[in-house]
């Protein structure tokens, strides 16, 4: 029952239940009912009608922690801890939509085998599905702010990227923005790791300020609009982005899609690189008159990055 603030309905309700149920020899089980209150647990999940927040509950949140931990340091897992893990993981996406799409490589794990004690070898993939679980959940706060029904686009948030395919990548958000040239060893890389690289770094850099929205995200690239939507790729060195992108966007609750856009439509972020080209002027960040949070721009020179391209 939902009521008012201050309200003694509901007691009142509760009591006279309590009364009935004494009256027609009706078992009644006290430790399924609580008094009034703006935080209940529902099947694992605490729900707070004030902070409009999703909790996992701590027993959840513990047990989901040691299934994690079983699970990364190990090469191998018997098919019913490994269907477990996944079930439980699943059941936690209830807090954190975007988490779904990295069960696909554990699901796929357990296809052709047959009995529940024997083993399955955990290959590259599922294991860094699980570090990206294991990384979300080591920075979650167990709590869930509920999103605004409304689609935030690029225009709305003047929040524009874009990146070139041998100079410059870039971003622009409100009147900050940032502009560096791709690190020699980065040029072979693929167009689609290219145009992803600017909205990781969009993210990364600003996402305080878009936390608890749903976005979309506007690109040039079909292949990374496709990426985006699905959450996942062929491409090793994009799935590495994706998966920095899913984990920080569920730090920060963010929902998020992306709309395709023809590049002539692109022109903000385009006029930002340019302006940025280093045959037109020196190479810039900042705002209008006021430095930027170089985030992004770091992010390019992170080693732990640097690594995918070798």
């Amino acid at each position: 029952m939902i009521v008012p603030a201050k309200s003694t309905s509901c007691q009142e309700d509760l009591a006279s239940f309590h009364l009935l149920a004494l009256q027609i020899n009706l078992p009644s089980k006290h430790t399924k009912m609580c008094p009034l209150t703006t935080c209940i647990e529902v099947h694992g999940l605490e729900v707070d009608t004030i902070a409009l927040a999703l909790h996992l509950s701590s027993e959840k949140s513990n047990k989901a922690h040691k299934l994690l931990n079983q699970a990364s340091w190990r090469r191998k897992l018997t098919l019913r801890s490994l269907q477990s893990l996944i079930g439980f993981l699943h059941f936690a996406c209830r807090t954190g939509v975007p988490g779904r799409p990295f069960l696909r490589c554990l699901i796929d794990c357990t296809h052709g085998i047959t009995y529940p004690h024997h083993f399955v070898t955990l290959n590259s993939e599922a294991r860094a599905d699980i570090s990206a679980w294991f990384e979300f959940l080591n920075h979650y706060n167990g709590k869930t702010i509920l999103r605004q029904c409304l689609w935030h686009s690029s225009p709305d948030l003047r929040q524009y990227s874009d990146a070139s395919g041998t100079i410059v990548w870039g971003a622009f958000f409100g009147h900050q923005w940032f502009a560096e040239p791709w690190p020699d060893d980065w040029l072979p890389l693929d167009i689609s790791f290219k145009e992803l690289f600017p909205i990781l770094t969009t993210v990364i850099t600003w996402g305080q300020l878009i936390s608890d929205k749903s976005i979309s995200f506007r690109t040039d690239n079909v292949a990374v609009v496709h990426m985006i939507n699905s959450q996942t790729s062929r491409v090793k060195t994009c799935m590495f982005l994706q998966r920095k992108l899913v984990v920080t966007c569920m730090s920060f609750n963010v929902l998020f899609r992306a709309i395709h856009v023809p590049g002539l439509s692109n022109s903000i972020a385009d006029h930002y690189l340019v302006y940025s080209c280093p045959s037109q002027q020196s190479w810039r960040l900042g705002t209008l008159g006021h430095q930027c949070c170089n985030t992004g721009v770091l992010l390019c020179h992170d080693p732990s990055l640097k690594l995918i391209s070798q």
